[in-house]
Parts: C-alpha cells; sequence; structure tokens
C-alpha cells in the first residue's frame, strides 16, 4: 500500500486524550507530526500561506524508526523542511496548548493576534488559557515545562504577524463546522477527570458550542 500523509483535526483531541488505538486502527498505521503553520483555502487547490516554521514527524514511544528517516527523506527531496524528533509525545501537547490558548483568546477578543497581544486583558487571556492546559497535559504525564506559556507568547510577539488569526476563528467567520469539542472540550473533559479547574478554557468551550456545526443553531 502507498504511504500517505491524512491530516485530520479529530485526531489531535484522541492524542492528548492517550485513545490513539481507539481512534485509528491500531498503532504503527500512522505517522505523528506537527506543523505550525497558519493559511487558508483561497479556492480549490489554491492555499494561501499566512506564516509556517515547524514541520516534525516523530514515533509516539520517541525512537527513531525507519520510517520517519524515509518520511523525512521524501519530504526534503521534494523541498520541503521537516525534522524527526524523539519527543512527540511532548511536542504534540505543545502544539495544542499553543491552538487552545491562541485560538481561544483570538476568538473570544474576535480579535486577530496583533491586538490580542497589545491589549493588557486580553494577553492576561491568552497567558490563562494557556496555563490551564498546561496544568491538564502535566495530569496526564506530559512532560511540559511550567515556563511554555510564557515561552509561546514570547514567541507570538517576535514571529506570529499580527494579522494572524486561527483556523478555528477562521471557520466561525465563515459559519463552518469547528473543532471547539477536540480541543478545548477536550481541555474541559480531561480536566474534570482529573479534578482540574479550567475555567478559561471552559468559557471559550461554552461560548463556541452553539456554532459547533456552522452558523447559529436556529432556536
Amino acid at each position: 500500500m502507498e504511504d500517505r500523509v491524512y491530516p485530520h483535526p479529530e485526531a489531535l483531541g484522541h492524542f492528548m486524550a492517550g485513545d490513539v488505538d481507539g481512534w485509528f486502527s491500531g498503532a504503527g498505521h500512522f505517522v505523528p507530526g506537527v506543523s505550525y503553520v497558519n493559511g487558508l483555502i483561497e479556492k480549490p487547490g489554491v492555499i494561501f500561506v499566512r506564516s509556517a516554521h515547524m514541520t516534525s514527524f516523530g514515533e509516539m514511544n520517541g525512537s527513531l524508526t525507519p520510517r520517519i528517516e524515509q518520511l523525512v527523506k521524501s519530504f526534503h527531496h521534494a523541498g520541503i523542511d521537516v525534522e524527526s524528533r524523539t519527543d512527540m509525545q511532548s511536542f504534540l501537547w505543545e502544539k495544542f496548548v499553543a491552538i487552545c490558548g491562541v485560538g481561544g483568546a483570538e476568538i473570544l477578543a474576535r480579535q486577530s493576534m496583533g491586538p490580542v497581544l497589545a491589549t493588557p486583558e486580553t494577553k492576561d487571556l491568552l497567558v490563562g488559557l494557556l496555563q490551564e492546559v498546561v496544568v491538564v497535559a502535566h495530569g496526564v504525564g506530559a512532560n511540559l515545562s511550567p515556563e511554555l506559556p510564557d515561552q509561546l507568547v514570547e514567541f507570538a510577539s517576535n514571529n506570529v504577524p499580527p494579522t494572524h488569526r486561527s483556523s478555528m476563528f477562521l471557520d466561525l467567520l465563515e459559519e463552518k463546522r469547528l473543532e471547539v469539542e477536540s480541543l478545548n472540550g477536550t481541555v474541559v473533559r480531561l480536566g474534570r477527570e482529573q479534578g482540574v479547574d479550567t475555567p478559561l478554557n471552559f468559557a471559550v468551550y461554552a461560548a463556541l458550542k452553539p456554532y459547533e456545526n456552522g452558523g447559529l443553531e436556529t432556536l
């Protein structure tokens, strides 16, 4: 069978919950990957990339296997800069922290990254969202630095365009289905299982739940 790359947003929530085998047909049939890319589909076959940074692949158990080496080699051959990692579980959690926090703050404020960072109260909201997800991550055994929220805010300040809008923010504006259940909803669910309060992520989850299936439900 030909190997292919199939990005799937819902899979991320299952990774975070540790339910890998419940989503895929057993371990070994997929390769976890993380990509920091912000873009949008302008029209069929045309994607506008606003910003692109890191793209990485790696095994969940930290081993460096021939298939990872071949995958990275194939991307390099196509002129795409990717890397292999031996800390993929933590790296996935770092991305999860980032998209839940950044997306949550932008959506609640209805603003792009620039105004979010420039407004002290909204920046505090962003930091609080990030901190909640880090605490939840620690509860399930993820090895994340407690300094990660501050590191992500610094990264956003120096590398993310002020016009940045998360994919879920764009989906909300375009009345498309939202990934809120797999993102902030997963933070809330895992927090409840651990006895960890996540009031800021719950606010994002509750505010977006009526829009989950696209647009506002008819009451």
